[in-house]
């Protein structure tokens, strides 16, 4: 039989009430732990669901801006096309009338050069009926013969 210790008694029970204090302070740290856990679980959950609001949204937003992009660039790429239309027939009519205004210049050179050639010979008409009027003026005078 085992003989009883008062003083160990005493012991245990400071043990098993510093023990239980322990514990209890534990179990109020953990339970305080937990609701912090929890609230930052929630703070997590609505900014990480207005994070991904933000970026659905801004992906919204270039989804729309990329169809814009897309449709503007449609459009030029129409226009260009035609303007290379109208540049291929600008370039054609271009080339035509640089024929047309080189036969207009060859035939304002020919008309150029019988204008200059109808002047030398008013010139030289001009010159010749001055020296018929100068010889029909002299007074006459025996022709002399050698």
């Amino acid at each position: 039989m085992a003989v009883p210790r008062p003083h160990l008694r005493v012991r245990e029970r400071e043990m098993i009430s510093v023990y239980n204090e322990e514990k209890d302070s534990l179990l109020n740290l953990h339970v305080k732990l937990l609701s912090e856990v929890e609230a930052l679980r929630h703070q997590v959950a609505h900014y990480g669901k207005t994070a991904y609001e933000a970026l659905r949204n801004q992906y919204d937003s270039l989804k729309f801006n990329n169809k814009s992009l897309q449709k503007a660039h449609d459009r030029l790429s129409k226009e260009n096309a035609e303007l290379d239309k109208l540049l291929k027939y600008s370039v054609r009519d271009r080339v035509a009338l640089d024929k047309e205004n080189r036969k207009f210049r060859d035939r304002m050179d020919v008309k150029d050069q019988m204008y200059r050639d109808l002047v030398k010979d008013h010139d030289n008409l001009y010159e010749q009926n001055r020296n018929l009027q100068r010889f029909f003026q002299r007074p006459n005078r025996p022709i002399q013969r050698s």
